[in-house]
C-alpha cells in the first residue's frame, strides 16, 4: 500500500549547545498517535534544529523539507521559539503556497486567530494535540475541511472557526510511547537528554503556571507502561532523562516504586534521572529513595512568604515547607538537590524574597535556582491576575513590574540576586560570605548587600560586565538568573572578583559596619 501523504513534525530546540539537545518528546506523541491510527496511510518524520542564528535553521529546514516533499508541517510553539517557529512558518507558505502548515503547543492559544487570517497557519491545534493531529490528517485524506475539527482552528468561508473542546484522552495509555515504538533510536549527534512523562495534569491552581488539565484530575500512565519505557531507557543510557511530570511525588507510594526502578537503573549505568518535587512532599521516604547520584530533585519552594504564596495559589502553610529544608540541612544526601524560586511574583516585595533567599543559601547541600516570573498564556497571570503586573509584550512574557516592585526596583532585584548567585557558585566567596553571615548573626543576602557598596572599582566593573553580558544574550535564555551553566566572566575576572570581595570583607572587619537584614 503506498503512502498517501506525508506529514513533517518540526521541533526548533532552546539552546544552541549540543549538549542541551533533547528528545522531542510531544512530537514523538504524535508521530506514534498518527502511526496507530492510520498505519501507512501517512508517512510521518521528526525534523529537529537548534535555534542558533535564525537563518541558518531556515535554511537547514527549507532544504531539508525540500527533500522530504511532505503535503503537512506541524511545528511545536513554545515560549522561548515562537518567534522563530512563526519564522519558519511564513517561510514554508512563501515557498511551497500549497502547504498545510499547523502550529500546536503552548504558544497556541485562540487568541492567535490572526495567525490563520495572514495565511502564517492553516490549523492552530489548542491543549493536548494527539487526537487532533490525527483528526487533521485523517480529514485531509479523506478530503474533508478542516474547519470545525474538535481541539483546533482553521479558516472557514467567513473566517476562522473554532471547533468543539476536545475531551482529554482517558486511560493515557491510549497514547502510544515513542520510547517502547523506537521512535527515539540513541544519536548523541541528535540527542542526548531524554524526555518522559508519568503523568499529565496538576490538581494546584498556581498563577504562573500553566496545564491542559490545570486544577483537574492528574491522569497517569500504568506503571507496567513506565516501567517499559524505562527499560528501553535504561538499553539507550542517554545522558540526563526529564521527567515532564508536574510533582513526581503527587502520588507518593507510586512515585516511590518507580524511583526504585530508577535507581536500579540509574547505578547500573551513567543515566541521571531529573525529578520535579514539591517542597512539601520532600519526606525522609522520598530522600531515602532519591538518594543516590543517579537522581537530580528539582523542588518547588516559589517563595517563603505565606501572602505571596497564597495571593499566588500555592500552600500558605510553610510548617511543611521548612521542616523539608531542616531535613536537607540535617541529612545531605547524594541526590543533586535544586531549590527553585520565583523572582518577580506578585506580592513579594524586596525584602520578603531576599529573606526567602537567604532560607534557601542556609542549606549547604542544596544549589538554590532562581526563575524570572513570567506570565504565560493560559495562566491566571495573564489573565484574572493580570492587572497585577506588567510584562514583556512579546514571548518569552517575563514579569517586567508587579503591585509591589516597579520596573526599575524588580530590575534591580534581579540584578542583585545575579551577583550574589555568581559569587556563591564560587568556593572561596561562598564561604566567606557564610562565615561572615554566621559571625555577624546577619543574613548573607544583608552581608552581601553591605560588602557590595563597598567593593574597589575592579570588582565593581567585573559584576558591572558580567550583567552586562548576561543581558545581551537571547530573551529566551534569561529565564533564571543562574549563568554558570554559561560563564559570563573568564577565570582571571573570577579570581579578580574573589579578591575583590575578600578584600571588602577585611575593610569590612576593620569597621564593623552594622549588617542588618
Amino acid at each position: 500500500m503506498r503512502t498517501a501523504c506525508r506529514a513533517a513534525l518540526i521541533n526548533l530546540a532552546t539552546l544552541t549547545a549540543e549538549e542541551d539537545m533533547g528528545s522531542p518528546l510531544s512530537l514523538g506523541y504524535l508521530l506514534a498517535y498518527a502511526r496507530q491510527a492510520l498505519g501507512r496511510r501517512v508517512e510521518s518524520r521528526i525534523f529537529q534544529y537548534r535555534l542558533g542564528t535564525r537563518r541558518s535553521m531556515l535554511e537547514a529546514a527549507l532544504r531539508d523539507l525540500a527533500a522530504f516533499a511532505p503535503r503537512i508541517v506541524g511545528i511545536s510553539c513554545y515560549g522561548w521559539n515562537v518567534e522563530a517557529a512563526l519564522a519558519l512558518a511564513r517561510a514554508l507558505k512563501r515557498r511551497w503556497p500549497a502547504l498545510l502548515v499547523v502550529l500546536g503547543g503552548p504558544e497556541i492559544h485562540p487568541g492567535r486567530a490572526a495567525l490563520l487570517r495572514a495565511g502564517t497557519a492553516d490549523a492552530l491545534v489548542v491543549g493536548e494535540g494527539e487526537e487532533t493531529w490525527v483528526e487533521l490528517l485523517r480529514r485531509r485524506l479523506d478530503g474533508r475541511a478542516w474547519a470545525g475539527t474538535p481541539g483546533a482552528l482553521a479558516m472557514g468561508a467567513q473566517g476562522p472557526v473554532s471547533g468543539p473542546q476536545r475531551a482529554l484522552i482517558e486511560p493515557l495509555d491510549r497514547v502510544p510511547s515513542p520510547w517502547t515504538a523506537g521512535d527515539f533510536p540513541r544519536d548523541p549527534a541528535v540527542w542526548n537528554t531524554a524526555l518522559l512523562e508519568t503523568s499529565r495534569g496538576c490538581p494546584m491552581d498556581c498563577s504562573f503556571c500553566t496545564w491542559t488539565n490545570r486544577r483537574g484530575k492528574v491522569r497517569r500512565l500504568s506503571e507496567a507502561r513506565v516501567a517499559a519505557d524505562l527499560e528501553v531507557l535504561g538499553r539507550l543510557r542517554p545522558k540526563n532523562v526529564f521527567v515532564c511530570d508536574s510533582d513526581f511525588f503527587w502520588d507518593r507510594e507510586r512515585g516511590l516504586r518507580l524511583a526504585r526502578l530508577m535507581r536500579g537503573i540509574g547505578e547500573k549505568s551513567d543515566i541521571q534521572w531529573y525529578l520535579e518535587v514539591s517542597i512539601e512532599h520532600l519526606d525522609d521516604g522520598v530522600l531515602e529513595a532519591t538518594g543516590h547520584p543517579c537522581f537530580g530533585l528539582g523542588v518547588g519552594v516559589e517563595s517563603l512568604s505565606p501572602r505571596v504564596l497564597r495571593l499566588n495559589g500555592r500552600n500558605p502553610d510553610l510548617r511543611r515547607a521548612r521542616a523539608a529544608l531542616d531535613r536537607l540541612r540535617r541529612r545531605p544526601g547524594r541526590a543533586e538537590v535544586n531549590l527553585h524560586l520565583i523572582c518577580g511574583l506578585p506580592g513579594e516585595t524586596r525584602e520578603s524574597f531576599l529573606a526567602g533567599l537567604d532560607e534557601i543559601l542556609s542549606v549547604p547541600s542544596a544549589r538554590p535556582i532562581v526563575f524570572c516570573a513570567q506570565a504565560l498564556p493560559g495562566s491566571r497571570l495573564a489573565g484574572s491576575m493580570s492587572s497585577l503586573i506588567r510584562r514583556r509584550r512579546r514571548p518569552p512574557h517575563y514579569v517586567l513590574a508587579t503591585d509591589e516592585l516597579s520596573e526599575s526596583g524588580l530590575r534591580e532585584l534581579r540584578r542583585t540576586t545575579f551577583e550574589l548567585l555568581m559569587l556563591m557558585n564560587h568556593p572561596q566567596t561562598r564561604d566567606l560570605l557564610r562565615r561572615l553571615a554566621k559571625r555577624r548573626a546577619g543574613s548573607i543576602t544583608a552581608v552581601f548587600t553591605a560588602l557590595r557598596r563597598t567593593l574597589g572599582a575592579d570588582a565593581r566593573s567585573i559584576l558591572e560586565t558580567a550583567w552586562r553580558h548576561c543581558s545581551r544574550f537571547p530573551a529566551r535564555e534569561q529565564f533564571s538568573l543562574n549563568w554558570e551553566w554559561r560563564p559570563v566572566i573568564d577565570a582571571a575576572q573570577e579570581a579578580r572578583l574573589s579578591a575583590g570581595v575578600q578584600a571588602a570583607a577585611r575593610a569590612a572587619g576593620a569597621g564593623r559596619p552594622r549588617v542588618s537584614a
